[in-house]
């Protein structure tokens, strides 16, 4: 997002400590290049806040046209979405997220759903490096996800050198992990060099998050999928069960790239963050 001084200028915003929500913020950015950030929030023509209800309630206090966009995989109910104060309330579902779970949620109409929020550009795996591992979300049972992650990757077959890691977990988190499986070397990888690393990936090893089905669709990856952590996790690897053929219980479950859905473009499977651009700037035309 690179404009004059004098040009439009927006707050982005993702809550702290959450890559899923700062990777699809910057996903939506790489779609409003005519738009620059805001320094401080009274400059700024509108704003996009990524799951921090409470950072939204100060740019709507403030006067600050704000579009809030939900954590990915998150429904009415859940606890921290009720009562959120925003000028459009939007909702990451694909549809396969719906249908598969064999019901529609209720929404309310003033709020808006988009598909699955991706990287602006596509980058198709050419495989042979073996697998890449992305574990977002925590890690409150170290035992379970030592023991997935082995399996997994030794299913996966050798790496062609360290195994590329996307993981929010802390550093002291990540290094207990990683000293448990000390038969494989890794390397972490910031989201940004993340497509990189999987131009030469064959397999995506990750927990059931809207993130990790981006990428594998994106690249065209299979995705080996980790245990669930937390409701929204558990939502998502439900429906990716069915999505797969009902084989709901399985603990080592992978979603082949034919059975997602087809991608027509800009608003198609993965256009979630080419909707939520067109809100920002019918917004910036005529605010609320």
């Amino acid at each position: 997002m690179t404009t004059p001084d004098d040009g439009p200028s927006l707050v982005l915003h993702a809550r702290p400590d959450d890559l899923e929500a700062a990777a699809d913020l910057e996903f939506v950015a790489a779609h409003l290049a005519e738009f620059r950030r805001a320094r401080v929030d009274v400059s700024a023509t509108a704003a996009l806040v990524v799951g921090d209800p409470d950072r939204c309630s100060e740019l709507m206090a403030a006067g600050l046209p704000t579009i809030y966009l939900h954590p990915a995989g998150a429904a009415p109910g859940d606890p921290g979405t009720a009562d959120v104060s925003a000028t459009i309330v939007s909702w990451q579902v694909p549809s396969w997220l719906t249908q598969s779970c064999s019901r529609e949620r209720q929404f309310a109409r003033s709020e808006i759903r988009v598909a699955n929020v991706a990287p602006p550009r596509r980058v198709r795996s050419a495989g042979g490096d073996g697998p890449a591992v992305q574990l977002t979300g925590g890690c409150p049972d170290l035992e379970q996800i030592v023991a997935a992650l082995r399996s997994a990757l030794s299913d996966g077959g050798p790496a062609a050198g360290p195994i590329p890691v996307l993981t929010d977990l802390a550093a002291a988190d990540w290094a207990r992990l990683a000293s448990r499986l000390g038969e494989f070397a890794f390397a972490r990888v910031d989201v940004a060099d993340w497509p990189r690393a999987l131009r030469r990936a064959d397999l995506l090893v990750a927990g059931p998050t809207l993130l990790a089905t981006t990428f594998a669709q994106s690249a065209n990856l299979a995705l080996r999928l980790l245990p669930a952590v937390g409701i929204r996790q558990s939502r998502v690897r439900k429906a990716l069960g069915v999505l797969a053929g009902g084989a709901d219980d399985r603990t080592d479950l992978i979603m082949t790239p034919d059975v997602w859905p087809v991608d027509t473009g800009r608003a198609g499977a993965l256009g979630g963050a080419t909707q939520l651009a067109r809100q920002i700037r019918q917004l910036c035309l005529a605010p609320v």
